[in-house]
């Protein structure tokens, strides 16, 4: 009978350590998923593309999730007019950055200070890419797509080359 019991007691104790092993194997398994970030050498030469879909604005307006939840017509989109200077500004310095792509397809305005703080960013990219010397002949820099030109001339984009 003694050893019955010394016998579970070992089979307790073994279960106990396993259900403990396989807990830490499945939070450490967590941990590493929500810690996980792109590996920043897998980014190579590329285009830059911005989606304006909605409206460009210095400060975005606050969206009412009561609001958004009960209403049936869609809310337009927002983009901060920073955020997209700041990526134009990196993609000026970055050597990656080949071409900037720029889809107008949704694009519904915006306030003529932001615009033009996006156009001077727009030609601080061309001026870049036109005085850089490594290049064998100018690349495109600006693709801009437009909905009513691919219906009107059956356009896919148009190219405005630096």
């Amino acid at each position: 009978m003694q050893f019955v019991r010394v016998g579970w007691k070992i089979l307790v104790g073994l279960k106990d350590l396993l259900v403990l092993l396989f807990m830490l194997l499945f939070f450490a398994a967590i941990f590493a998923l929500l810690n996980a970030s792109p590996n920043p050498a897998m980014v190579r030469d590329g285009a830059l593309l911005l989606k304006l879909d909605g409206v460009v604005s210095e400060q975005p307006a606050e969206i009412d999730t009561l609001t958004t939840l009960t209403s049936s017509a869609a809310s337009v989109g927002e983009m901060r007019q920073r955020d997209i200077v700041r990526a134009l500004k990196l993609a000026e310095t970055d050597d990656r950055v080949k071409a900037v792509v720029v889809d107008m397809d949704r694009f519904m305005g915006g306030g003529q200070a932001s615009l033009a703080a996006i156009g001077s960013s727009l030609d601080g990219v061309k001026r870049r890419a036109s005085q850089c010397t490594r290049l064998p002949r100018p690349i495109p820099m600006t693709v801009i797509s437009l909905r009513h030109m691919r219906r009107k001339y059956g356009w896919t984009h148009l190219v405005a080359p630096c």
